[in-house]
């Protein structure tokens, strides 16, 4: 049985969910969530980019 989506963010590590949910639910730029965070840019690229991949997987399997 496919897990829900909550299931599969409840599975990413924190700083990738947090990362995930200000992007795709709160609509945040790369740049504000860098901010916010006390991020480079770069790290939350890389971060949202790891975290598509595993709810990829996650949702997939």
């Amino acid at each position: 049985m496919p897990l829900s989506i909550n299931e599969a963010l409840a599975a990413l590590p924190q700083p990738q969910r947090v990362i995930f949910l200000l992007h795709a639910w709160h609509g945040l730029s790369y740049d504000h969530i860098a901010f916010c965070l006390k991020l480079e840019v770069y790290q939350v690229e890389q971060s949202l980019a790891g975290a598509l991949r595993a709810l990829s997987t996650i949702i997939d399997s």
